[in-house]
């Protein structure tokens, strides 16, 4: 459980299970809604075949041009 529920929970006095019942519930209404809206929203688009893995390959490559791997300063970052 996350510290914000907790703290909302303690600040209204009102028991962390039932505060994350209703969490549950708005959180699947919401759920619900952005499917349905992705769902129209995705109805009008066209694509065709083959052209969705070479815009990615392009964009792969783009990065891996711009950017490169330090792997002694990730290291560093990392310890």
């Amino acid at each position: 459980m996350s510290g914000d529920a907790n703290l909302a929970a303690v600040i209204t006095h009102v028991n962390v299970f039932t505060h994350m019942t209703h969490l549950l519930w708005i959180t699947f209404l919401s759920l619900l809604v952005a499917a349905i809206a992705m769902f129209v929203a995705g109805r009008g688009v066209q694509s065709t075949v083959g052209s969705g893995f070479d815009k990615v390959a392009e964009t792969n490559n783009t990065l891996s041009q711009a950017f490169t791997w330090n792997v002694p300063m990730l290291l560093l970052y990392l310890s």
